[in-house]
């Protein structure tokens, strides 16, 4: 009896083992844990047109996957580039070399990082890809035409527009002169909106139209430059004629000349015209020349008591920035118009019944040409 307790025993216990192993081998069991991947990185980066920059990504594994990854970035913006990152197997960090051309568009943009893995499904993250104003100046000028007189200066203002934080100072130059033009190099003082840069044309400079180059360079920045139609002329000025350049006027009377003017460079001004080194005895009123109008007609006027005779007038015309000019009048004073008359003999006899001869002699004076009468007066009773 003891014998086949212990027999059975045996059995149930052999029963036992078989039934475990087959529970354990059989039975259900739980799913394997899933692979996955996860990434992450800083919510945004900063690259400067021509720059480049690091960003760093994590990753995250899961379901036991120990594989490569590779990161890529998706909807990147125009100039924007982003090299793949590697991420060995096992390892959980990597780093993405971002990259803008000199071109790209400033602003922001939003851009999608994948994570990709073998066996595994991708993995994604959203960041930000900024690019900032670089550190700059633009430059214009004011006026952006210039003319020059030969002999003279004008001074242009250069504006510049500060970018992306520059404050610094900025050197004005000008290129591109045209011979006899110089340069005073100017400045825009830090933080400064403006600055002048003055022009100077000897009075040889060439004249003509030049476009001139205008540079504003600053230091850690790129130089910009603008454009300035420089146009070089004769200095403002005028000529005067007169007409007619000889005059006559008589004693107690007058006479007319006209002056004309005849500007250039520029100039539009009125002139003023007087005399100078008049006779004795002989008055010239002045006279102005209105901006617009190119002539005047002036009046000399002699007492009856100008002493006559030849005299060389000076009419001087002035105006404003320009030189004077002058002028040349031949001025004769003339007695009046008349007659001087002289006889031959200067006394005379007749007898009685008888007659004679006397001679007058006629001296025409102050331009008169034409006959003379010739009467007697006071004659004596008889005598005709």
């Amino acid at each position: 009896m003891v014998a086949m307790r212990r027999g059975v025993g045996a059995a149930a216990l052999a029963v036992v083992v078989v039934l475990g192993a087959c529970k354990d081998n059989g039975g259900p069991q739980a799913p394997p844990p899933t692979a996955s991947i996860g990434v992450a990185a800083a919510g945004a980066v900063d690259v400067l047109p021509g720059g480049s920059a690091s960003l760093g990504v994590n990753v995250t594994r899961s379901g036991n996957y120990a594989g490569a990854i590779t990161v890529t970035a998706e909807g990147l913006p125009a100039g924007v580039t982003v090299a793949p990152a590697s991420i060995p197997a096992g390892a959980n960090s990597g780093t993405l070399n971002v990259s803008a051309s000199a071109a790209a568009a400033v602003g922001s943009a939003p851009i999608t990082l994948r994570a990709t893995g073998n066996g595994v499904s991708d993995a994604t993250t959203s960041l930000t890809i900024n690019v900032p104003q670089p550190p700059g100046i633009q430059a214009s000028l004011t006026p952006a035409a210039a003319t020059l007189a030969q002999g003279g200066s004008t001074v242009i203002t250069v504006n510049v527009a500060r970018q992306g934080g520059f404050t610094g100072a900025v050197a004005l130059t000008a290129e591109g002169l045209p011979t006899g033009v110089t340069a005073q190099a100017g400045s825009v003082a830090a933080g400064a909106s403006s600055g002048t840069i003055t022009l100077t044309a000897a009075g040889n400079a060439a004249l003509g139209s030049t476009p001139v180059t205008i540079r504003a360079a600053g230091t850690g920045i790129t130089s910009r430059t603008a454009s300035l139609a420089l146009t070089v002329t004769a200095p403002p000025s005028f000529a005067m004629t007169l007409t007619p350049p000889a005059l006559t006027v008589a004693q107690g009377g007058n006479g007319s000349f006209t002056v004309t003017v005849t500007r250039a460079g520029g100039f539009t001004g009125a002139v003023s015209v007087a005399a100078e080194n008049l006779p004795a005895g002989v008055t010239l009123a002045g006279a102005t020349i209105a901006a617009g109008e190119a002539s005047a007609l002036l009046t000399v006027s002699a007492a009856a008591s100008a002493a006559t005779g030849l005299a060389s007038v000076v009419i001087r015309g002035t105006g404003a920035d320009v030189g004077p000019q002058t002028g040349a009048l031949a001025l004769t004073i003339a007695p009046p118009p008349g007659i001087q008359v002289a006889l031959n003999p200067t006394s005379l006899s007749i007898a009685q019944g008888g007659s004679g001869n006397v001679t007058v002699n006629v001296t025409r004076v102050g331009g008169f040409a034409g006959a003379v009468t010739l009467t007697a007066e006071n004659l004596a009773t008889g005598v005709t």
